[in-house]
């Protein structure tokens, strides 16, 4: 699948454009678990792994020749896309690997940066970004096309879990609507507008303009996803090998909505009665959910590839594992000592700092109507 399909990018509110195989989804379709995808679990692994200066001004500083920084990779695409997408309007912001765009928009470059990063050389970089702008240019005017009534629109919405990140600094002056997770400080539930190859979050500017309350935005977002659940066909996958113990199941529909399902009371109830209770669920990115059962044989290395998969997979959420206990999620804290010491040793490795944080005092300002 082509890597750029899956990347973040902000317009106005902020939106997401996802892989084009999202409509396996189908009305009627028998949605399978992808337990092929967790091979790579049990096996080797899943994976490695202010107005900006005038044009004329920029021309003069040299090239950079690694673009293995944030600020590099910033600065170059920021010169692409002034030179050959000026119908964005691109400026540098305050924030490394996010751009301003369309004077108001924000554009994140945090997946792209990963993918050139991990798949291109330096000749086959500029033709990636380019390829990645071309599809925001797209892309954009979607963005200002939100149906203004309440009716039709409530038939696409969804529920996303997102990083708490995307409604801090400049990005997040949009004001998502969004509520708090139980079972994570560093993550969050927010909503979106589905369409067929992006999805737009849900602003308090689109509670007014619907004219309801985020409840009535939820009640039909979990509505709608649970619908997409109902023909879920679960398939569970033991570990091989003399002696091994326990089974696991994941779910990798290219919906957008993978992590998501977890959200849904049914979901979880479904993974109890095919895994036991408690069980361990993990989300390292949007796109991937894995469980596994309280017995299993490979529960330490899969927790070590959760990890992996969260600092080096597209649109990363969090790299812990959760334990779930009668339907309720919360941070496996039993066997977090040997998570820690797994960390240490990796220099490198993005912590997920904001699971330890205290909670916001107050109901974000998102929510404000």
């Amino acid at each position: 699948m082509d890597p750029v399909r899956k990347i973040q990018i902000t317009y106005e509110q902020p939106q997401e454009k996802r892989g084009s195989g999202r409509r396996l989804v189908a009305a009627g379709l028998s949605l399978v678990l992808a337990v092929g995808i967790a091979v790579g679990y049990v096996g080797t692994g899943f994976g490695k792994g202010g107005a900006h200066e005038s044009r004329d001004s920029r021309e003069t500083k040299e090239k950079p020749e690694r673009l293995d920084t944030p600020e590099a990779f910033t600065e170059h695409v920021l010169d692409i896309a002034v030179e050959s997408f000026p119908e964005l309007k691109a400026q540098q912001s305050d924030t490394p690997l996010v751009l301003r765009i369309k004077d108001e928009g924000h554009l994140s470059l945090e997946n792209l940066y990963k993918v050139v990063k991990a798949n291109f050389g330096p000749r086959e970089a500029d033709t990636e970004i380019k390829r990645y702008l071309k599809s925001i240019a797209t892309l954009a005017p979607e963005a200002q096309n939100v149906p203004a009534d309440w009716n039709e629109v409530r038939k696409r919405l969804r529920p996303q879990i997102f990083p708490v990140e995307y409604t801090r600094g400049e990005a997040g002056s949009a004001r998502l609507v969004f509520r708090p997770l139980a079972f994570s400080k560093s993550l969050l539930e927010g909503f979106v507008i589905d369409s067929e190859d992006t999805f737009q979050y849900v602003t308090a500017d689109h509670l007014k303009k619907w004219g309801v309350e985020r409840k009535q935005v939820a009640d039909a977002a979990y509505e709608n996803l649970k619908s997409q659940c109902d023909s879920l066909k679960l398939d569970c996958a033991r570990p091989n090998g003399r002696g091994a113990r326990g089974k696991y199941l994941t779910i990798a529909i290219t919906d957008g909505y993978a992590a998501a399902r977890i959200l849904l009371p049914q979901v979880r109830s479904r993974i109890e009665q095919e895994l036991g209770h408690p069980c361990f669920i993990a989300i390292p990115n949007r796109d991937f959910l894995i469980a596994w059962s309280y017995d299993f044989t490979n529960d330490e290395k899969f927790r070590n590839q959760v990890r992996r998969d969260f600092h080096y997979r597209d649109h990363p959420l969090s790299p812990r594992v959760y334990r779930l206990n009668n339907m309720q999620l919360a941070p496996d804290s039993d066997r977090s000592a040997r998570s820690d010491k797994s960390d240490k040793s990796d220099k490198n490795d993005r912590t997920d700092k904001d699971e330890k944080s205290e909670p916001a005092e107050s109901e974000p300002e998102a929510d404000a109507r």
